[in-house]
């Protein structure tokens, strides 16, 4: 008999000045129930003492931590871990955030030729994951087609699709792609500043070039909100609906234009009431 695939899988954690979390997410990474994995983490020159307590906290040969000796930005600070990534399949698992145990082996069984990536159910909490605030929508689907995904995170996003990348299992191959797209705009957003809207563009741009996605409803993402978290802390509004529009303009049909511009226009009208 013919012995099941185990590839390798990478779960890369970007870090900076996160030492009250930071041993939760590297614990859940390290305790996935799928054996074939590396985690790797970048420290994007911490100020604080987030690496001290990595290398004081863990001695696992699956684990590589790198430290910038300048602060590069988050983006940057991404695509250098998954440049170091060794795997055909990758995780990115923000450094304030958790998975669940099995979130690797059961979205690895989900990805198929026609699958864009696996998708979780997710949980925002505060402190700890008895205090969750907000979920997502979409538990009772085993796939959704590009045309539904595209419409719900693009226009109305009834059934709460994340923007952030942390609540999903990507090929490789689709984070380099996406992230090395050009996001020049009129309004000169620097987007690699917080990350918003090229994390956006990592499920929006791989999902054009499948004909699903694949939801793993046997795990979950747990997103932590806190004072010091980049979306928090930053309003990030205009980052995410001009990535969208630019989007939108290179790829979709002139009706999801239409769609959009009246969405923004509705905004407006209630944002100036």
């Amino acid at each position: 008999m013919k012995q099941k695939e185990t590839p390798l899988v990478s779960i890369v954690i970007p870090t900076y000045n996160r030492e009250n979390t930071i041993v939760d997410s590297i614990k859940c990474a390290l305790n996935q129930t799928y054996s074939n994995i590396e985690v790797i983490i970048v420290d994007n020159n911490s100020s604080d003492t987030t690496l001290e307590i990595i290398n004081d906290s863990f001695h696992d040969s699956r684990l590589i931590v790198i430290k910038n000796e300048e602060n590069i930005g988050p983006v940057k600070n991404w695509q250098k871990g998954i440049k170091k990534s060794r795997g055909r399949y990758l995780k990115i698992l923000f450094s304030d955030d958790l998975i669940s145990k099995n979130f690797i082996e059961d979205s690895i069984k989900l990805i198929h030729d026609d699958v864009a990536f696996v998708i979780t159910p997710i949980e925002i909490f505060k402190k700890n994951l008895k205090n969750t605030i907000s979920w997502s929508k979409y538990d009772n689907l085993k796939t959704i087609s590009k045309f539904l995904y595209l419409l719900n995170i693009l226009i109305y996003n009834k059934l709460k699709f994340p923007v952030s990348p942390g609540a999903a299992l990507f090929r490789k191959k689709d984070i380099i792609n996406t992230l090395e797209k050009n996001m020049q705009n009129k309004f000169n957003i620097d987007f690699n500043r917080t990350g918003a809207g090229p994390d956006l563009n990592l499920y929006l741009y791989t999902v054009l070039n499948y004909r699903k996605i694949a939801i793993n409803n046997n795990s979950k993402s747990y997103f932590r909100s806190h004072k010091d978290s980049i979306t928090i802390s930053n309003n990030l509004i205009l980052e995410y609906e001009t990535s969208k529009m630019l989007f939108a303009k290179k790829n979709l049909h002139p009706v999801f234009m239409l769609l959009l511009d009246l969405k923004i226009y509705i905004k407006g009208l209630y944002n100036n009431l």
